[in-house]
């Protein structure tokens, strides 16, 4: 049980408050997007398009390090948000525990 405890605390830990400054449409889709930064090699993906919706983080060795199923309108919450965040502060946010959260930056 500790074991699965710590497993939980560093997969969620490793993607605390991170943030990204660009998004792209994933080549042979109409609604599945990356998010990407300059500032470090962690990712995450949108998946609006699939048959199961999904919001996947990633960590620096491209690992998937959180799962998220959603439904179609949370894509669209998600989709909102990334794109009027990118708009305004030209980064978006994401904390594993709080990813419908709107605030933009991480420091919010």
């Amino acid at each position: 049980m500790k074991k699965i405890i710590l497993l939980t605390l560093l997969c969620t830990s490793a993607f605390s408050n991170t943030s990204f400054d660009k998004v792209d449409l994933i080549e042979g889709f109409a609604s599945n997007y990356e998010l990407s930064s300059k500032m470090h090699s962690k990712k995450a993906n949108l998946d609006c398009q699939s048959f199961f919706h999904k919001f996947d983080l990633y960590d620096q060795n491209n690992n998937l390090v959180y799962e998220n199923y959603i439904t179609q309108s949370e894509c669209n919450i998600l989709a909102t948000k990334i794109q009027v965040c990118l708009e305004s502060s030209k980064t978006v946010c994401f904390k594993p525990d709080s990813i419908y959260d709107s605030n933009c930056n991480c420091a919010d």
